[in-house]
């Protein structure tokens, strides 16, 4: 199945979401995440905190697919962020 078959395929019936799945991120030697399982539906609130450096903001740069995990998976719509054509993924993230 080609990328444009997999994003366009989804009717407004289906579940959405935005999901990490056992998301790693390290910076060189530094572990910033370790095994983040998170899933966010749209319309709903989520409140991600934590204290300083506990990798509140890296975790949000893997789900906007600006940052890309060393272990696992960041999802939209069961479709990897790195699949997504960039101008789709911006329009679902407006």
């Amino acid at each position: 199945m080609s990328l444009a078959m997999d994003w366009r395929a989804l009717s407004d019936g289906e579940e959405r979401w935005l999901e990490a799945r056992d998301v790693h991120l390290h910076y060189g030697e530094r572990r910033v995440l370790q095994a983040v399982n998170l899933r966010a539906q749209p319309g709903r609130v989520l409140a991600l905190i934590g204290p300083n450096g506990a990798g509140k903001s890296s975790l949000l740069g893997v789900l906007a697919g600006a940052l890309q995990p060393s272990v696992g998976a960041a999802t939209l719509d069961g479709v990897a962020l790195e699949r997504w054509p960039a101008t789709e993924l911006a329009r679902r993230r407006a």
